[in-house]
């Protein structure tokens, strides 16, 4: 049952359901609870004011009554829900366990009823794998769960992706889904066409499968079914160039906005095969690493990639070139963000790169240049690099830049304005 004290009026909070992202719904509901001493219509009013303005993480709810999350839940749910998270004034995200969600699906749509993210771990404490698989099963098939909008299935569901991307294609209940992960499922081409073609998951436009050891075909059964896609996360899956050239030919790719491929073995074939892809016009996020400097240029600065906003090239094979090669390199279009972690260029590398003209004209405002070698040396080049000026964040954790080379960057005229990050200072 949804707990009196905290969820009077059902009426209102069904309204809600039906339009959350109404905040006017939630601040009327707020009002109602205020007037009668409750303290959740107070923590919804701060709740939702401090997300409009951006400041939900920094500002403190001032109470003598906390809020408790473990007051939405009876007590039959207190094992099966796991950090439980709040947002603007109802919880709207968790964990679950499944093996101890089984027989009270119903009452944690009932307690939770804003409920719309979840992660749903196999086992707790090594428990009965078949009980869990029931479990998830029957938490699929209620009607309920088409408010979930994002699942994720962790490592604890390995060898059981194909099975579940079954499941879930076959089921209207499904239908609300838009961002799915079934990371370390080992799920197939099978399972892959089934998700992409359902009738049902028409909403879903993100797909995370990493830690999968993918093969090629269920690359090729991406490229040939993916056309709702707009966020493809394929993480450590052993994918080489030939690999991803079916994403590379597809013409079903051309909302895909997000590509994430780091830790996969593409090489710079694979870069240079992304970077002439005729087939990704609106992709703004790319990520990829065991690339060359070369590479790197290209992808930076290639005009079959027009809406490319976020690059991420992490690596440790670049080196000093890198620096040399994109200081020389003409842009085509703006980098919102460029992150070069893990490219060990050393400082005479970074100073290349930042005092060329290659910042201001493709337009960066954020750089990452963490685990990149840099010492107070390169710290001071940096300093005074007139091309850092329009920077609105600049990351250098992980270098060799010590207390006073910080003190440096911190003076510096230039990046007055720069949200500085040195993480941790080093031994």
């Amino acid at each position: 049952m949804i707990p009196p004290r905290l969820l009077p009026y059902p009426e209102l909070v069904e309204g809600i359901v039906k339009d959350p992202d109404n905040d006017d719904l939630r601040l009327s509901y707020a009002r109602r609870l205020a007037t009668e001493g409750n303290v959740l219509g107070r923590f919804i009013e701060w709740s939702v004011n401090a997300a409009r303005s951006g400041d939900a993480e920094r500002a403190d709810f001032d109470t003598t009554e906390p809020i408790d999350e473990r007051d939405f839940l009876p007590d039959d749910l207190h094992a099966a829900v796991n950090c439980p998270a709040f947002k603007r004034g109802f919880v709207e995200e968790t964990g679950l366990y499944a093996r101890e969600l089984e027989g009270h699906v119903h009452e944690l749509f009932r307690a939770l009823p804003l409920l719309r993210r979840i992660t749903v771990y196999a086992q707790q404490y090594g428990r009965d794998p078949d009980a869990s698989l029931r479990s998830l099963l029957a938490l699929f098939r209620v009607e309920q769960f088409a408010r979930i909008e994002k699942l994720w299935l962790p490592s604890d569901w390995k060898g059981q992706g194909d099975s579940l991307a079954r499941a879930l294609a076959d089921l209207a209940s499904a239908r609300g889904l838009r961002e799915l992960d079934l990371s370390s499922s080992d799920i197939s081409r099978v399972g892959i066409t089934a998700l992409l073609t359902s009738q049902h998951l028409t909403r879903l436009n993100s797909l995370r499968i990493t830690f999968s050891a993918l093969d090629r075909d269920a690359l090729v059964a991406i490229a040939d079914h993916g056309e709702r896609l707009e966020s493809l996360w394929l993480w450590k899956n052993g994918l080489n160039s030939r690999a991803i050239e079916p994403l590379c030919a597809s013409m079903c790719l051309a909302r895909l906005k997000m590509l994430r491929l780091s830790q996969n073995e593409i090489g710079a074939a694979g870069g240079l095969a992304i970077a002439n892809a005729a087939t990704l016009p609106v992709l703004e996020f790319l990520e990829v690493d065991d690339q060359t400097p070369e590479t790197v240029v290209h992808l930076a600065t290639t005009r079959r990639l027009p809406r490319l906003r976020i690059l991420l090239v992490s690596g440790r094979k670049l080196g000093r070139k890198l620096g040399s090669a994109l200081g020389r390199a003409t842009p085509t279009h703006a980098l919102d963000e460029l992150n070069l972690y893990g490219a060990l260029m050393g400082d005479k590398g970074v100073a290349d790169f930042c005092n060329s003209s290659f910042l201001i004209a493709a337009e960066v405002t954020r750089l990452n240049l963490g685990g990149n070698e840099i010492t107070d040396r390169g710290a001071a080049e940096l300093a005074r690099a007139p091309s850092l000026r329009r920077l609105k964040s600049l990351d250098l954790s992980h270098n060799k830049i010590t207390e006073k080379g910080q003190d440096v960057l911190r003076a510096s005229d230039i990046l007055a304005h720069t949200k500085l990050d040195f993480g941790f200072r080093p031994t």
